[in-house]
Protein backbone atom coordinates (compact mmCIF):
# COMPACT_ATOMS: atom_id res chain seq x y z
CA UNK A 1 0.00 0.00 0.00
CA UNK A 2 1.59 3.47 -1.24
CA UNK A 3 2.97 5.84 1.55
CA UNK A 4 0.52 9.24 2.51
CA UNK A 5 3.77 10.84 1.69
CA UNK A 6 4.34 9.05 -1.75
CA UNK A 7 5.41 11.55 -4.02
CA UNK A 8 3.95 10.36 -7.12
CA UNK A 9 0.67 10.83 -6.09
CA UNK A 10 1.18 14.03 -6.95
CA UNK A 11 3.08 13.63 -10.20
CA UNK A 12 1.35 16.20 -12.71
CA UNK A 13 0.28 18.70 -10.14
CA UNK A 14 1.66 22.22 -8.89
CA UNK A 15 4.40 22.83 -7.14
CA UNK A 16 2.27 24.53 -4.63
CA UNK A 17 -1.13 21.98 -4.74
CA UNK A 18 2.15 19.38 -4.30
CA UNK A 19 2.36 19.88 -0.44
CA UNK A 20 -0.87 21.09 1.05
CA UNK A 21 0.78 21.19 4.33
CA UNK A 22 3.69 23.53 3.22
CA UNK A 23 2.80 27.06 4.18
CA UNK A 24 2.22 28.98 1.41
CA UNK A 25 4.48 32.21 0.69
CA UNK A 26 2.67 35.34 2.33
CA UNK A 27 1.22 37.74 0.18
CA UNK A 28 2.29 41.01 0.48
CA UNK A 29 0.19 43.18 2.22
CA UNK A 30 -1.74 46.25 -0.01
CA UNK A 31 -0.40 49.75 -0.25
CA UNK A 32 -2.46 51.73 2.44
CA UNK A 33 -4.81 53.97 -0.05
CA UNK A 34 -3.27 57.72 -0.47
CA UNK A 35 -4.95 60.13 2.43
CA UNK A 36 -7.01 62.77 0.09
CA UNK A 37 -5.47 66.60 0.92
CA UNK A 38 -7.68 69.23 2.36
CA UNK A 39 -8.31 72.28 -0.05
CA UNK A 40 -6.20 74.82 0.77
CA UNK A 41 -8.03 78.31 0.80
CA UNK A 42 -5.82 80.38 -1.69
CA UNK A 43 -4.28 82.96 0.39
CA UNK A 44 -6.33 86.46 0.45
CA UNK A 45 -4.29 88.98 -1.25
CA UNK A 46 -4.46 92.50 0.95
CA UNK A 47 -5.08 95.10 -0.94
CA UNK A 48 -3.28 98.38 -0.55
CA UNK A 49 -6.88 100.14 1.12
CA UNK A 50 -6.29 97.52 3.75
CA UNK A 51 -2.86 98.29 4.21
CA UNK A 52 -3.83 101.98 4.96
CA UNK A 53 -6.74 100.67 7.36
CA UNK A 54 -4.79 102.57 10.15
CA UNK A 55 -5.18 105.98 9.28
CA UNK A 56 -9.19 105.58 9.05
CA UNK A 57 -9.09 107.66 12.31
CA UNK A 58 -6.80 110.63 10.54
CA UNK A 59 -9.62 110.44 7.99
CA UNK A 60 -12.60 110.44 10.58
CA UNK A 61 -10.60 113.72 12.53
CA UNK A 62 -9.79 115.36 9.11
CA UNK A 63 -13.05 115.38 7.57
CA UNK A 64 -15.00 116.02 10.62
CA UNK A 65 -12.84 119.36 11.17
CA UNK A 66 -13.60 120.21 7.36
CA UNK A 67 -17.29 119.92 7.86
CA UNK A 68 -17.48 121.51 10.87
CA UNK A 69 -16.03 124.78 9.10
CA UNK A 70 -18.91 124.67 6.62
CA UNK A 71 -21.79 123.32 8.77
CA UNK A 72 -21.05 123.33 12.29
CA UNK A 73 -21.70 120.53 14.61
CA UNK A 74 -24.59 119.34 12.06
CA UNK A 75 -22.08 118.92 9.29
CA UNK A 76 -18.74 118.02 11.66
CA UNK A 77 -21.18 115.10 13.16
CA UNK A 78 -22.66 114.18 9.58
CA UNK A 79 -19.38 114.01 8.09
CA UNK A 80 -18.21 111.66 11.08
CA UNK A 81 -21.18 109.13 11.16
CA UNK A 82 -20.82 108.88 7.24
CA UNK A 83 -17.05 107.78 7.13
CA UNK A 84 -17.37 105.35 10.18
CA UNK A 85 -20.64 103.96 8.14
CA UNK A 86 -18.30 103.50 4.92
CA UNK A 87 -15.52 102.12 6.84
CA UNK A 88 -18.32 99.30 8.36
CA UNK A 89 -18.97 98.66 4.59
CA UNK A 90 -15.04 98.54 3.29
CA UNK A 91 -14.99 96.01 6.08
CA UNK A 92 -17.46 94.14 6.03
CA UNK A 93 -17.42 93.50 2.03
CA UNK A 94 -13.49 92.50 2.90
CA UNK A 95 -14.27 89.89 4.92
CA UNK A 96 -17.44 88.86 3.94
CA UNK A 97 -18.92 90.29 7.01
CA UNK A 98 -17.94 91.56 10.32
CA UNK A 99 -17.52 89.09 12.95
CA UNK A 100 -20.17 89.86 15.68
CA UNK A 101 -17.00 90.52 18.34
CA UNK A 102 -16.02 93.54 16.10
CA UNK A 103 -19.37 95.29 16.55
CA UNK A 104 -19.67 96.65 20.11
CA UNK A 105 -15.84 97.44 19.96
CA UNK A 106 -16.35 99.27 16.24
CA UNK A 107 -19.54 100.88 18.19
CA UNK A 108 -18.06 102.03 21.13
CA UNK A 109 -14.90 103.70 18.71
CA UNK A 110 -17.22 105.33 16.62
CA UNK A 111 -18.89 107.14 19.77
CA UNK A 112 -15.65 107.87 21.14
CA UNK A 113 -14.48 109.44 17.92
CA UNK A 114 -17.57 111.70 17.10
CA UNK A 115 -18.22 112.38 20.75
CA UNK A 116 -14.56 113.70 20.90
CA UNK A 117 -14.59 115.66 17.94
CA UNK A 118 -17.72 117.07 18.69
CA UNK A 119 -16.07 118.14 22.72
CA UNK A 120 -12.88 119.45 20.74
CA UNK A 121 -14.75 121.55 18.37
CA UNK A 122 -16.55 123.38 20.57
CA UNK A 123 -13.44 123.75 22.74
CA UNK A 124 -12.06 125.45 19.10
CA UNK A 125 -9.98 122.49 18.44
CA UNK A 126 -11.24 121.54 15.11
CA UNK A 127 -11.82 124.79 14.02
CA UNK A 128 -10.41 128.67 13.48
CA UNK A 129 -13.53 129.95 15.23
CA UNK A 130 -13.76 130.64 18.76
CA UNK A 131 -14.42 128.10 21.04
CA UNK A 132 -18.14 127.00 20.93
CA UNK A 133 -18.99 128.91 17.98
CA UNK A 134 -19.75 125.92 15.54
CA UNK A 135 -22.89 126.80 14.36
CA UNK A 136 -24.45 126.18 11.57
CA UNK A 137 -26.34 129.90 11.30
CA UNK A 138 -24.62 131.91 8.30
CA UNK A 139 -23.19 135.51 9.00
CA UNK A 140 -26.18 136.64 6.00
CA UNK A 141 -28.64 135.47 8.31
CA UNK A 142 -26.93 137.90 11.55
CA UNK A 143 -27.50 141.26 11.85
CA UNK A 144 -23.88 143.58 11.40
CA UNK A 145 -21.87 145.58 14.48
CA UNK A 146 -23.42 148.74 13.32
CA UNK A 147 -27.34 147.87 13.34
CA UNK A 148 -26.65 146.28 16.49
CA UNK A 149 -24.74 149.73 18.12
CA UNK A 150 -27.68 151.71 16.61
CA UNK A 151 -30.85 149.94 16.74
CA UNK A 152 -31.79 147.97 20.50
CA UNK A 153 -31.98 144.20 20.05
CA UNK A 154 -33.17 142.53 23.11
CA UNK A 155 -33.39 138.78 23.39
CA UNK A 156 -31.61 139.23 19.94
CA UNK A 157 -30.18 135.63 18.70
CA UNK A 158 -26.59 135.59 17.63
CA UNK A 159 -25.50 132.61 18.07
CA UNK A 160 -22.20 131.70 16.08
CA UNK A 161 -21.37 135.46 15.45
CA UNK A 162 -18.64 137.08 14.80
CA UNK A 163 -18.34 140.12 15.91
CA UNK A 164 -14.60 140.47 16.80
CA UNK A 165 -12.50 143.86 16.83
CA UNK A 166 -16.33 145.75 16.45
CA UNK A 167 -17.22 148.68 17.91
CA UNK A 168 -20.53 148.01 19.61
CA UNK A 169 -20.44 150.84 22.34
CA UNK A 170 -23.45 151.29 24.41
CA UNK A 171 -25.83 148.03 22.33
CA UNK A 172 -28.61 147.07 24.21
CA UNK A 173 -28.58 143.37 23.83
CA UNK A 174 -30.10 142.77 27.37
CA UNK A 175 -31.35 138.81 27.14
CA UNK A 176 -29.56 138.12 23.79
CA UNK A 177 -28.42 134.47 22.78
CA UNK A 178 -24.73 134.55 21.88
CA UNK A 179 -23.62 131.51 22.82
CA UNK A 180 -20.52 130.60 20.66
CA UNK A 181 -20.34 133.91 19.59
CA UNK A 182 -16.70 135.76 18.93
CA UNK A 183 -16.28 139.90 20.40
CA UNK A 184 -12.59 139.57 20.78
CA UNK A 185 -10.87 142.90 21.01
CA UNK A 186 -14.46 144.16 20.70
CA UNK A 187 -15.58 147.46 21.95
CA UNK A 188 -18.62 146.73 24.20
CA UNK A 189 -18.02 149.27 27.11
CA UNK A 190 -21.63 150.46 28.26
CA UNK A 191 -23.51 148.07 26.39
CA UNK A 192 -26.49 146.57 27.96
CA UNK A 193 -26.38 142.84 28.17
CA UNK A 194 -28.14 142.05 31.09
CA UNK A 195 -29.24 138.16 31.28
CA UNK A 196 -27.74 137.26 28.21
CA UNK A 197 -26.49 134.09 26.72
CA UNK A 198 -22.65 134.06 26.59
CA UNK A 199 -21.63 130.50 26.99
CA UNK A 200 -18.70 129.55 25.15
CA UNK A 201 -18.31 132.89 23.59
CA UNK A 202 -14.89 134.13 22.83
CA UNK A 203 -14.59 137.51 24.67
CA UNK A 204 -10.78 137.51 25.22
CA UNK A 205 -9.43 140.86 25.37
CA UNK A 206 -13.14 142.48 25.06
CA UNK A 207 -13.59 145.75 26.44
CA UNK A 208 -16.82 145.94 28.56
CA UNK A 209 -16.11 148.70 30.93
CA UNK A 210 -19.48 149.95 32.30
CA UNK A 211 -21.44 147.40 30.78
CA UNK A 212 -24.75 146.20 32.91
CA UNK A 213 -23.94 142.24 33.34
CA UNK A 214 -26.28 141.14 35.47
CA UNK A 215 -26.99 137.37 35.91
CA UNK A 216 -25.27 137.06 31.88
CA UNK A 217 -23.97 132.68 31.52
CA UNK A 218 -20.40 133.61 31.02
CA UNK A 219 -20.39 129.71 31.19
CA UNK A 220 -16.83 128.30 29.43
CA UNK A 221 -16.45 131.90 27.81
CA UNK A 222 -12.79 133.03 26.70
CA UNK A 223 -12.21 136.07 29.16
CA UNK A 224 -8.60 136.42 29.04
CA UNK A 225 -7.26 139.64 28.80
CA UNK A 226 -10.99 141.18 29.04
CA UNK A 227 -11.57 144.42 31.09
CA UNK A 228 -14.53 144.62 33.01
CA UNK A 229 -14.11 147.33 35.16
CA UNK A 230 -16.50 149.64 36.77
CA UNK A 231 -19.26 146.65 35.47
CA UNK A 232 -22.53 145.65 36.83
CA UNK A 233 -22.20 141.66 37.36
CA UNK A 234 -24.30 140.71 40.26
CA UNK A 235 -25.54 137.26 39.39
CA UNK A 236 -23.18 136.27 36.56
CA UNK A 237 -22.08 132.99 36.06
CA UNK A 238 -18.75 131.99 35.59
CA UNK A 239 -18.16 128.76 35.96
CA UNK A 240 -15.24 127.11 33.59
CA UNK A 241 -14.30 130.64 32.11
CA UNK A 242 -10.88 131.28 31.49
CA UNK A 243 -10.19 134.35 33.40
CA UNK A 244 -6.81 134.94 32.89
CA UNK A 245 -5.75 138.64 33.24
CA UNK A 246 -9.45 139.71 33.68
CA UNK A 247 -9.81 142.92 35.01
CA UNK A 248 -12.99 143.52 36.73
CA UNK A 249 -11.68 146.13 39.58
CA UNK A 250 -14.79 148.53 40.85
CA UNK A 251 -17.24 146.03 39.50
CA UNK A 252 -20.45 144.52 41.36
CA UNK A 253 -19.85 141.34 42.14
CA UNK A 254 -22.91 140.23 44.71
CA UNK A 255 -24.02 137.07 43.56
CA UNK A 256 -21.62 136.07 41.17
CA UNK A 257 -20.84 132.06 40.69
CA UNK A 258 -16.99 132.06 39.97
CA UNK A 259 -14.72 128.93 40.76
CA UNK A 260 -11.90 129.69 43.24
CA UNK A 261 -9.25 129.20 40.56
CA UNK A 262 -10.69 132.05 38.08
CA UNK A 263 -10.41 134.38 40.86
CA UNK A 264 -6.87 133.33 41.44
CA UNK A 265 -5.84 133.86 37.82
CA UNK A 266 -7.87 137.13 37.55
CA UNK A 267 -5.63 140.30 37.00
CA UNK A 268 -7.72 142.13 39.34
CA UNK A 269 -11.30 141.04 41.11
CA UNK A 270 -13.20 142.62 44.02
CA UNK A 271 -12.24 141.07 46.89
CA UNK A 272 -14.95 143.48 48.92
CA UNK A 273 -17.69 145.62 48.67
CA UNK A 274 -16.87 148.73 46.76
CA UNK A 275 -18.22 151.84 45.25
CA UNK A 276 -21.66 150.85 43.43
CA UNK A 277 -20.78 151.24 39.50
CA UNK A 278 -23.08 153.24 37.63
CA UNK A 279 -23.76 150.45 35.42
CA UNK A 280 -25.75 149.16 37.69
CA UNK A 281 -29.80 150.15 38.07
CA UNK A 282 -30.63 152.00 41.37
Amino acid sequence: MASNDDPAQYAGTPPDAARPTEVRQRQRPPAPAPVAEAPTKPEKKVSGLERWMWAWPILVITSMAFFSQLAGVLGMVTAGVIVIAGLALFTSARNDGVPQQWLLPLALVACVLVGAAVIAGQFGLLSDKPAGALSSTRARDLPSAESLRTSPAPGASLVGIDLHEQNLRGARLHGASAAGASFEKAVLEDAKLAGADLRGANLQGARLSGADLRGVDFTGADLRNAVLTNTCLRGANFTGAAMNGLDASGAAVEDVVVPTGGIGTAKVWPTSASVVPTACPS
